[in-house]
């Protein structure tokens, strides 16, 4: 599983938290394996700082925000700007040369916002991935969150090989001919596309939601694209051979590595379905994530525990392998710039 010393990509834009969730109290949240403290300016925009106060190593988010942006370290009083700069040392008019933290670069797009983990020169905002869909008019939303102590790639190859969904979300999501679906995978420009495809299948629960009568014929297809290490999508359709009727699901499956076998899930699901089956949607959604979160965690013990053991892949693997392969390469091709950038 592990494609480095961490198994992490780190020149890349990730969620650091949803803007609902940022405001003008210290949020401490760990990104990558590192600790960072994120809040609010008064202007509105976010500032990230690494969460440990350089003096005797007190995690930032302990202490206060000051009215000018100004945090203050609540151990020996240090004040550090939005930009990292220790600005008052109160036992010493003189502020020591080292005494700084590091600033992340940051940036919001409702209702994400984003976190730069990697080099800051790199950091063009052009990388973030674009999700315009979240601002969709056609569709109605739903967020779920939940904390997995499971490395994220766990979480893709989850979200990638649906033929888990009829096994471990029976009354929700699929029917048993959904595991014997047409599955096509091809990668292609840095991203892995997984095509799945049942036809005349019995519809699945979650249809019924779209006004599609359970187990009627229904011609059912989903693409999933692994679009970077931090983000996941699928776009679901089911279309009623009697009635006609389309159910519509757009998901972003938002990963957030918050350590080696620490996650934050993030799913928002967009669908046309009426917006009186919403709640039933939600509910169905929630339980569908505890169920994966069970599953993928204890995935996680056994690997921790029994590592290396036999691993044995089927065709309906093909689409998370190829993810590990890429971010494999990911990483590789990071630790050859940072061993060219020392030899200069």
């Amino acid at each position: 599983m592990d494609s480095g010393p961490d198994g992490f990509v780190r020149d890349l834009w990730y969620v650091a938290a949803w803007s609902d969730e940022i405001d003008r109290s210290l949020c401490n949240l760990f990104i990558l394996g590192r600790p960072v403290v994120v809040f609010r300016r008064r202007d509105g925009n976010v500032a990230a700082l690494e969460d440990i106060c350089p003096h005797r190593w007190l995690p930032l988010s302990m202490g206060r925000l000051h009215d000018d942006d100004v945090v203050e370290c609540d151990y020996h009083g240090f004040r550090f700007d939005p930009t990292g700069r220790c600005v008052g040392v109160p036992s010493q008019r003189e502020v020591p040369p080292l005494a700084r933290v590091r600033s992340y670069p940051i940036v919001e797009r409702p209702p994400l916002v984003w976190i730069y983990a990697g080099d800051p020169e790199r950091a063009a905002p052009s990388r973030i991935p674009e999700m315009p869909e979240l601002s969709d008019a056609a569709f109605r939303w739903i967020v779920c969150k939940v904390d997995i102590d499971a490395n994220y790639l766990l979480m893709h190859e989850n979200v990638m090989d649906q033929t888990h969904f009829h096994h471990l979300h029976r009354d929700f999501a699929a029917t048993p001919e959904w595991d014997r679906g047409q599955i096509e995978v091809e990668t292609k420009n840095g991203r892995v596309v997984r095509r799945h495809v049942t036809l005349a299948a019995p519809a699945p629960p979650v249809a019924a939601f779209a006004g599609i009568e359970p187990g009627s014929p229904v011609d059912s297809e989903s693409v999933g694209t692994f679009v970077q290490p931090g983000l996941n999508t699928s776009t679901t359709t089911h279309r009623a051979r009697d009635s006609g009727q389309i159910g519509v699901l757009q998901t972003f499956h938002i990963f957030s590595p918050r350590s080696p076998t620490r996650t934050r899930y993030s799913i928002a699901v967009g669908t046309n379905f009426p917006a009186a089956n919403l709640a039933k949607l939600e509910a169905g959604v929630r339980k569908a994530m505890l169920e994966d979160k069970t599953a993928v965690e204890a995935v996680q013990r056994t690997r921790t525990a029994f590592a290396p053991a036999l691993e044995v892949s089927v065709r309906a693997d093909r689409a998370g392998l190829e993810a590990r392969r890429l971010v494999r390469e990911l990483i590789q091709a990071e630790a050859a710039s940072r061993e060219k950038f020392r030899e200069r």
